[in-house]
């Protein structure tokens, strides 16, 4: 069995390749996932899926059927990438390596994975195995922004399985789990003034600049777990308002990153901020802020949500161990 299915890898890996090309040029920023959601919609039914549909946030959902209908191995990825930022035309891939590496935004986050998860369902049809119980492929939407919009709607919507493979790349190693992410918007509040006469005011900025002092200081007294490592934190993003060149602002807000552990809660990393801003209290007094950061929009297919930022960490250990 195991040479059936290596042979017939083999055999369809130019298409493949392929599809990953194919998947890297349907550019899918977050909440602009349609016309990657088309291609891969496609590519399950030139598979063989038994079921290929689309729900109603845009998640796109292929099912070969088990031999016994019911939860079996669920095969899931994203279809939206981070923007192309500083590389060299992102979304027209390229083939290096004579032919063993491409290059495009989301090659391997998670364009290729992706196309793998196709290719995995083809093999079967291709060596005539149904597998035992329902193979289901996922592709969710607006993963890359935090709180994991269409994977949250997958769940509460029935998606169960017994066994389940994230496609996220890990150097082809077997992860049994993940840091989580928590996202928290910090605010000081300010007086305006006009910038000739500062001591008039009291500028947010200033405020906020040993709020960041503290926050890089957290990261070493975060938790560590024995296999993901130690917990952390980012200062990610910084904004102030009214934003105007002549005037003291009156509001400054950071966006920092919390990547948690297993077993750290939103309000456990509320409260350890909290914590870590004591021994200032006395120069930024009751002018701060902070809460969880929330994700709100609207789908490529038209629905609207809004999430707290929040993924939990998880780890399970082997099983038999």
């Amino acid at each position: 069995m195991a040479c059936r299915i290596k042979k017939t890898a083999e055999s369809i890996s130019d298409r493949l390749l392929s599809y990953t090309q194919e998947l890297i040029s349907a550019e899918s920023l977050s909440g602009g996932e349609s016309a990657a959601a088309r291609s891969l919609s496609r590519m399950l039914r030139e598979a063989g899926f038994d079921c290929v549909n689309a729900d109603e946030v845009g998640n796109v959902i292929g099912v070969i059927n088990g031999g016994t209908r019911g939860p079996g191995l669920i095969l899931n990825g994203h279809l939206d990438t981070v923007p192309g930022a500083d590389m060299e035309c992102p979304f027209e891939p390229r083939v290096v390596d004579g032919g063993r590496a491409v290059i495009g935004r989301g090659a391997c986050d998670m364009k290729g994975p992706l196309a793998s998860m196709v290719g995995a369902g083809s093999i079967l049809r291709m060596i005539g195995v149904r597998p035992p119980h329902d193979l289901v492929v996922t592709a969710s939407v607006l993963e890359e922004v935090g709180g994991s919009v269409g994977s949250r709607h997958l769940v509460r919507n029935g998606l169960t399985g017994r066994l389940a493979v994230v496609g996220e790349p890990t150097d082809l190693r077997v992860h049994l789990g993940h840091r989580g992410s928590v996202h928290i918007d910090i605010g000081t509040i300010g007086k305006a003034a006009h910038a000739s006469m500062p001591e008039s005011g009291l500028n947010a900025i200033y405020l906020m600049g040993p709020i960041i002092t503290a926050i890089e200081s957290l990261g070493d007294r975060l938790p560590v777990h024995p296999s993901l490592g130690r917990a952390s934190v980012a200062a990610c993003n910084i904004s102030a308002e009214p934003g105007a060149r002549n005037v003291v602002p009156s509001a400054c807000t950071l966006s920092a990153n919390f990547r948690t552990t297993p077993g750290m809660t939103e309000d456990g990393v509320l409260s350890l901020l909290e914590e870590s801003l004591t021994p200032i209290a006395g120069r930024i007094g009751d002018r701060w802020t902070a809460a969880i950061a929330r994700n709100s929009g609207t789908t490529y297919t038209g629905f609207q949500f809004d999430t707290p930022k929040v993924m939990r960490g998880y780890w399970r250990d082997p099983v038999g161990a």
